[in-house]
């Protein structure tokens, strides 16, 4: 992603982390010829367009499991292309307070995304706004897209507000097509912001700062928020420290012909989690 004369300052700070990504691209805006792009808003506006992604989703997981439809959970696909979505606006706001000390517009007409054209996970978030919130001693703060916020609380304060709008937007559009309760919608939401700032600290080198990052934006009793920060160190048999936490919802793996359960999955515990790090090289 290169950046014009007249980029605004918040597509710097997406350049950032997009430098330090594997996944994926981070931008700002949108080439015209860019069609494999959606907006949040147009998704949301689509109940078409949701089925759509559930349904192939499913077929990914027919193909990678070898299995029929029949067998593939409709809960399985109906979860992970909400954790997914939820990538779009929670884990990039999230990600942007720890990398910039920014908060960005992720409304759902400021935020597109693009999909990873087999297996359906994001692989792509644009900002198509470049208003943002920030510190007074930013240093774009005189900037026309810029409001100062007094202290870093406000700031985080904001954030989850904004996360919270978007997401009742786009639950009250999902929640009636899928057999997902509250917590399972909302556990969802809160699994993505809590992700991104510890997430974004492990790619900038100090997962450690990340994980504070994630505290103070959810530090409990943050309703509709369905927990404070799950950001925890793990111990490993080498005595080495690692950085994790532990999901509020389930992508519901365990339920597929040939079950998985990931890192940071609420059905196991540290033990496991302290065997599996076992086994990695060294941590940041």
């Amino acid at each position: 992603m290169g950046l014009g004369k007249a980029s605004p300052p918040i597509a710097a700070s997406m350049l950032k982390l997009d430098e330090a990504i594997a996944w994926g691209e981070l931008r700002f805006g949108l080439l015209k010829e860019a069609d494999d792009w959606v907006t949040c808003s147009d998704l949301i506006d689509s109940s078409e367009r949701l089925a759509e992604w559930r349904n192939e989703a499913a077929e990914m997981f027919v193909e990678l499991q070898d299995c029929d439809v029949e067998e593939i959970a409709p809960a399985v696909p109906a979860a992970h292309v909400l954790g997914w979505y939820c990538d779009t606006f929670a884990w990039i706001g999230s990600a942007l307070f720890h990398s910039a000390r920014r908060v960005p517009d992720i409304a759902p007409e400021g935020v597109a995304f693009r999909r990873h054209p087999v297996e359906g996970w994001i692989n792509g978030i644009a900002l198509l706004n470049g208003s943002f919130l920030c510190l007074p001693d930013d240093p774009s703060v005189d900037h026309p897209d810029a409001t100062a916020v007094p202290d870093v609380e406000t700031l985080a304060a904001s954030l989850r507000s904004r996360v919270v709008d978007h997401a009742q937007q786009f639950l009250g559009r999902y929640e009636p097509d899928v057999r997902l309760g509250w917590h399972s919608l909302w556990g969802a939401v809160t699994d993505s912001f809590d992700s991104g700032a510890w997430t974004a600290g492990s790619m900038l080198g100090d997962a450690a700062a990340g994980a504070r990052d994630s505290r103070m934006l959810l530090p409990g009793n943050s309703w509709p928020f369905t927990s404070g920060s799950s950001t925890y160190e793990v111990l490993d048999a080498r005595g080495r420290r690692w950085w994790s936490r532990r999901r509020e919802t389930c992508c519901f793996a365990y339920r597929l012909p040939k079950p998985s359960v990931c890192f940071t999955c609420p059905r196991i515990d540290d033990a496991e989690r302290a065997t599996r790090a076992d086994k990695w090289p060294d941590p940041f």
